[in-house]
């Protein structure tokens, strides 16, 4: 039998369909549903020093692991050392670094020390200062990063002096509360030292020292007590701004954040600026952005110099799990020196975008799949039967795996008829039906605007995905659109890339096309998204919002392959709705309760598979025969499944008349199920003289067990 695709889904509001009510109860009106993340700038944290409770901080830093955000920043005092308030508990400066967590960025929890100053023997060289502390997960590992000195003897210190402004320390946990072991000295370091980890692997070390520079660092000898910068120390960023043609220079640069977004990396400094030709003109403190293609540079500074009145960013993944930062308030002395967040925007050409920062209450949304039996879902499970339709260009090429002789003009229906499609649906008995608007040729069937590979472009130019649409409301039918991320014209290269990450272009691209789809036509019911696993996680909870914010009442499922649902793959999360391709839910049936990620969720499940043995037409490919299609259908429903089966409409843009036949033939057994009786032969005994390399997978069970892709081989 030929081989099978593998095929993915995004599903679609449900609200709108025919019959169904639009407010959905008012269970829908929950902060869950509304999916909404409401925040007021600055943030409602306060914490204990010294024994009175105080809100100004310096240098803050949030991250967040699993559903929980954690706090560390410079606690007050922050001061340098001053012989006079020596005496003074902690000799006059900050305690020590404080960890504070949080569920929802608001109600904020004092967990614990991580360094505490009136703990550490009088000889220690970090006893005193503790500026800037981060924490970075690294190699699976949590670093803490600050900024200290001993100020009761200059011996004590590392170098054997008093430190201008401190010396960067880095240690080690398992645990991102600690405790922290192995605090070591890292020599070559500066106050405000950041730490960055690529998908490589290596680490780098960003240094503010005046300018900026990046390095890398090995971490791996901190067990021993050994830190090292290695290789060359390179600048990034430097004070004046005469390369940008900006007059304003800063009189140093401080708290550096390096993040990477795709294939490009992101870096955030800040300073205090004033006029170059009149330095007594102070412009006041800002944060700046520079970008690169390396890590190691050249780093190119964002021309507008001045793009955020924030001090001392860090980034951390927010609650709508995109790049967020904390920083603290620096553009009026309202709210001077507290806790405040923001999204980071990121706009088409790569710039970040100011979001604030702003005292303003701000609503971002924050859409996620369900934790529980939405009336949506409810609907949704009780449709049961769908129509899947693979059908475009690789009709007609009869591959779907090359695109070599590919030419758009190569799609050329002689009798495209979409309403014969939808119509069969309906006679067939099925609530719903999904079409392929974009498979692995690349090849659209609507009409893309500044894209040359689609129908517009083809022998016939008929709006497919329109006609369809139309179609289906005419008879009852929620439409649903199938979209392919694997694409051999995007991607490019003679055969298809099913594990190279998509590159940053090409996912403009992506997002382009599903914006189209959700704006240019209305009720979409649902929307498969294929070939999820080459996306980042990032960039699969930007096309599930991006679909949500288009299209509010759409469930998005994306497709997880050939699974049978008991567990949710992490290449295809975010989704609505698990995929079973080609299988089936377990015999005890599908659980749609999910714990994913620490958080449990509500995931019914989809089965898909074909009336035929492809996805695609091929003039060579039979029906399976009624009874095969009953047990499918009836082997989804008892398990708890809907069943999306496929057709595959030929050259002359019809579904077959051995398909359509097929089908009627299945509403038949559907609508007298009595009709049907189980094969004499499930549950017998099977017994084979020989079995090819004695592999279980080649057993002769296998003849049995009713799955297409599964075989006794004795040879």
């Amino acid at each position: 039998m030929a081989k099978r695709f593998k095929s993915i889904i995004a599903i679609v509001s449900l609200s709108a369909l025919v019959g169904f009510s639009s407010n959905c109860g008012a269970e829908e009106l929950s902060t869950e549903d509304r999916q909404v993340f409401t925040y007021t700038n600055p943030l409602p944290f306060e914490y204990e020093a010294l024994g009175k409770i105080r809100r100004e901080l310096r240098d803050p830093c949030i991250v967040r692991q699993g559903d929980t955000y954690y706090l560390v920043f410079t606690v007050w005092p922050f001061s340098n050392r001053e012989k006079n308030r020596l005496n003074l508990p902690n000799q006059g400066g900050s305690p020590g670094i404080k960890l504070y967590s949080s569920k929802d960025l608001k109600k904020w929890k004092f967990e614990n020390w991580l360094v505490k100053s009136d703990q550490l023997p009088e000889d220690c060289p970090y006893k005193n200062r503790f500026w800037a502390p981060e924490i970075h997960k690294i190699a699976g590992r949590f670093f803490l990063i600050f900024t200290a000195d001993n100020w009761i003897k200059k011996e004590y210190n590392p170098a054997g002096t008093w430190g201008t402004s401190g010396y960067a320390f880095v240690g080690v946990a398992d645990n991102i509360t600690g405790p922290y072991i192995n605090i070591t000295y890292l020599d070559g370091g500066a106050c405000d030292t950041s730490l960055f980890e690529d998908t490589d692997g290596k680490t780098y070390a960003v240094i503010p020292a005046y300018n900026v520079y990046v390095q890398q660092i090995d971490l791996s000898r901190i067990a021993q007590g050994r830190v090292s910068l290695v290789g060359t120390r390179k600048l990034a960023v430097q004070c004046s701004n005469d390369d940008i043609g900006l007059s304003a220079e800063a009189d140093y640069q401080e708290g550096p954040w390096m993040f990477r977004k795709d294939d490009r990396y992101f870096l955030l400094y800040a300073g205090p600026y004033r006029e170059a030709k009149n330095p007594s003109e102070k412009q006041g403190y800002w944060a700046s952005i520079a970008y690169a293609d390396n890590v190691m540079g050249p780093w190119k500074k964002d021309p507008r110099g001045q793009v955020f009145h924030g001090g001392h960013t860090a980034v951390f993944e927010g609650p709508d799990d995109r790049f967020w930062f904390s920083y603290r308030w620096e553009m009026n002395n309202r709210h001077r020196g507290l806790l405040c967040i923001d999204p980071i925007t990121i706009d088409e050409n790569g710039l970040v975008q100011p979001s604030g920062p702003s005292d303003s209450t701000v609503e971002v949304p924050v859409a996620k799949p369900s934790s529980r039996q939405t009336e949506l879902l409810r609907q949704w499970e009780e449709l049961k039967f769908g129509m899947f339709i693979h059908y475009g260009l690789s009709t007609f090429t009869g591959d779907w795996q090359t695109n070599k002789n590919a030419s758009p003009a190569a799609y050329a229906p002689s009798n495209l008829d979409v309403r014969q499609w939808v119509r069969t649906a309906r006679r067939a008995g099925m609530k719903y039906a999904v079409l392929t608007a974009k498979h692995t040729l690349g090849h659209c069937l609507w009409d893309s605007s500044d894209y040359a590979y689609d129908v517009a472009t083809s022998t016939d130019k008929t709006d497919v995905i329109d006609a369809f649409i139309r179609n289906c409301w005419a008879e009852g039918i929620k439409p649903g659109l199938y979209y392919c991320i694997l694409d051999i014209y995007n991607e490019g290269g003679d055969t298809l890339k099913w594990k190279a990450p998509v590159k940053p272009d090409y996912f403009k691209q992506i997002k382009k096309h599903l914006t189209e789809l959700h704006t240019k036509y209305s009720d979409i019911f649902e929307q498969w998204i294929d070939i999820p696993h080459k996306l980042s996680s990032v960039q699969r909870w930007e096309l599930y919002r991006l679909v949500k914010k288009l299209n509010p009442d759409c469930l998005v499922i994306m497709n997880a392959a050939f699974r049978d649902g008991v567990e949710i793959f992490e290449g295809a999360w975010p989704t609505d709705l698990a995929n079973g391709e080609v299988t089936l839910p377990p015999e005890s049936g599908h659980q749609p309760i999910k714990v994913i990620q620490g958080k449990q969720y509500y995931i019914p499940m989809e089965v898909c598979d074909t009336l035929t043995g492809m996805w695609f037409w091929h003039p060579e490919d039979r029906p399976r025969s009624p009874r095969h299609l009953y047990y499918l259908y009836s082997e989804s429903i008892r398990r708890g499944a809907n069943l999306l089966l496929n057709v595959s409409p030929d050259r002359t843009g019809r579904i077959p008349d051995d398909q359509v036949k097929a089908l009627m033939q299945l509403k038949e057994f559907i609508d007298n199920p009595t009709r049907y009786r189980p094969s004499i032969i499930k549950g017998a005994k099977t017994r084979a003289s020989n079995v090819f390399q004695n592999d279980s997978q080649y057993s002769p069970d296998m003849t049995l067990d009713n799955k297409w892709n599964t075989r006794w081989d004795p040879a």
